[in-house]
């Protein structure tokens, strides 16, 4: 079985001091190495 290797993932989720029922949402994200940008996205409205 021969395979490579092209990423990654990453899940999260933005919260609030003091929220119980999820985070903010329209937050901006963004991914950088090296100061390079990499990728961005939002997050949704329940903070994910």
């Amino acid at each position: 079985l021969n395979f490579v290797f092209k990423g990654f993932g990453l899940a999260g989720r933005v919260i609030s001091a003091g929220s119980t029922s999820g985070g903010p949402g329209g937050i901006t994200l963004t991914l950088y190495q090296d100061n390079r940008k990499l990728n961005e996205t939002k997050s949704k409205a329940d903070g994910t």
